[in-house]
């Protein structure tokens, strides 16, 4: 990651992915925001803590809203950025917490998956001085 890669997502308040990339974090809430295109409507706004950072993430997608709706707070989920042509949109998953596998049939957690989940695990132990 280039210098202004790394300055961009640590100053953003948002969840900063490129194509392709993902993010593993832990599903905070959220609150009814107006529309970026029309605020006479609301969108949901999504907080999700990645490395520690508490990151926001907004979509209109009704699907994404209805993955939402079914996790609690405090949930393992990724995010991924997926592009198709000119298409931009979003996959989320959750993290079975007895099985570490992904929901909905989808290959196991990659190592790199688990390297990011123990990272976030250390990250609140120090945050919140836990011991295992």
């Amino acid at each position: 990651m280039g210098e202004l890669e790394e300055y961009a997502k640590a100053n953003s308040p948002y969840l900063m992915l490129k194509p392709g990339e993902s993010a593993v974090g832990i599903y905070c809430g959220y609150k009814m925001v107006p529309s970026f295109r029309d605020p006479t409507k609301e969108n949901p706004r999504y907080e999700v803590e990645v490395d520690g950072e508490k990151k926001l993430f907004t979509s209109s997608a009704s699907r994404i809203a209805l993955f939402f709706a079914d996790i609690k707070e405090g949930e393992f989920i990724k995010i991924t950025k997926v592009k198709q042509g000119e298409s931009v949109h979003y996959e989320v998953q959750k993290i079975n917490g007895d099985n570490p596998t992904w929901n909905k049939g989808n290959p196991e957690i990659s190592d790199e998956d688990m390297e990011e989940i123990y990272k976030l695990i250390d990250l609140l132990k120090n945050k919140h001085k836990l011991t295992d």
